[in-house]
């Protein structure tokens, strides 16, 4: 709210009160000052203009274009309202009436780096990149401390595959100005494709810092941590999204896709919790298995040998031993050094 309340009386003062509206970012208050600032002054391109500029901002962009066709009505050279009217086209995404009208706002002021910029990235997404690096280099030229014309620029290089000077570009929009929240947001999105997924969210983080009611922001760090099997943290980032846009219909796809994944993704742990179990439980009984095998055959051994050695002690001993070349054989089946109980005997 305006500091000064008194109730304004010009066109002027009306007009005055409707850029404290702007500024506070009350677009619907200063477009009705500004329609009593028209009132007043029927005739005035200016306040047609910049009442465009507030229904622009405020989402009515059909009010928009007509109060800049006003405003172009009375009069044509007006550089300022083709630039606006070029604005609110593109974001109609009639990006060939948009390019038309900077064309004009070029043709009437040159130097009008912001027209430059503007229509740089009208081509950027006609998908003429190099038309939109050519307008961009021109708008640096004419204003090279502006941030915006950086970002455009990085945002036509980035579409072109060439992510590393975009990066360049984004890094100078953030030098300039570090709240540039669409420089960080598509810094990270430059990241995301080069998979530096923990710096893409970096960036995307202080992107929500500097604008946090942006559902796109919301949307890309989401997708970022999707991507890096995150799936509690992208729902959230998701969920955030659509509260800020229920109509956002890639946050709903993909919040469904992380949905999926999160419950594919906890069924594969079961999974292996259970193979891991039912191996474990495997192992066990083959162990005792072998364990039980072991001592079945250590008994079996250990009664043979018995047998074998309580049979011996029934046989004759010879008077002498045998000569050389006589068979014999041995009475227990282990071998001659480790039987305690064998005994040689006549074959006859």
């Amino acid at each position: 709210m305006p500091e000064n309340d008194q109730t304004p009386k010009t066109a002027q003062e009306f007009a005055a009160r409707a850029e404290q509206f702007l500024a506070e970012e009350e677009y619907g208050s200063a477009g009705l000052n500004y329609d009593e600032a028209i009132r007043l002054q029927p005739n005035n391109a200016e306040y047609w203009n910049r009442r465009g500029y507030a229904k622009s901002k405020n989402r009515d962009l059909g009010g928009a274009i007509a109060d800049y066709n006003q405003a172009i009505r009375l009069q044509p050279d007006y550089a300022k309202a083709w630039n606006n009217r070029g604005f609110a086209k593109r974001l109609k995404k009639d990006f060939d009436g948009a390019i038309t009208d900077y064309d004009e706002a070029i043709h009437l002021q040159s130097d009008y780096a912001e027209a430059w910029n503007n229509r740089g990235f009208a081509k950027s997404l006609k998908q003429d990149y190099d038309g939109a690096i050519t307008d961009c280099d021109e708008a640096i030229r004419l204003q090279p401390n502006n941030a915006e014309h950086w970002n455009s620029r990085g945002y036509a290089k980035s579409k072109k595959g060439d992510l590393d000077a975009a990066t360049d570009d984004y890094d100078e929009a953030i030098r300039l100005k570090q709240d540039h929240a669409d420089a960080w947001h598509n810094r990270g999105f430059v990241k995301n494709l080069k998979k530096d997924f923990d710096g893409a969210i970096a960036d995307y983080d202080k992107a929500i810092l500097f604008w946090p009611g942006r559902a796109k922001y919301w949307h890309s760090r989401g997708f970022a941590k999707r991507l890096r099997q995150d799936y509690d943290g992208a729902i959230a980032d998701y969920d955030e999204a659509i509260r800020l846009d229920p109509n956002y219909e890639s946050a709903v796809y993909n919040r469904a896709i992380a949905l999926d994944l999160q419950a594919s993704e906890a069924e594969r742990r079961e999974m292996i919790k259970r193979i891991e179990l039912a191996n474990r439980k495997e192992f066990d009984q083959y162990l005792q298995n072998v364990r039980e095998r072991g001592e079945r055959n250590r008994q079996d051994l250990k009664k043979l040998h018995d047998d074998n050695l309580q049979e011996s002690k029934k046989i004759r001993r010879p008077s002498k031993l045998p000569s050389l070349g006589t068979r014999y054989r041995i009475v227990c089946g282990c071998l001659p050094d480790l039987c305690l109980g064998g005994r040689f005997y006549w074959k006859h």
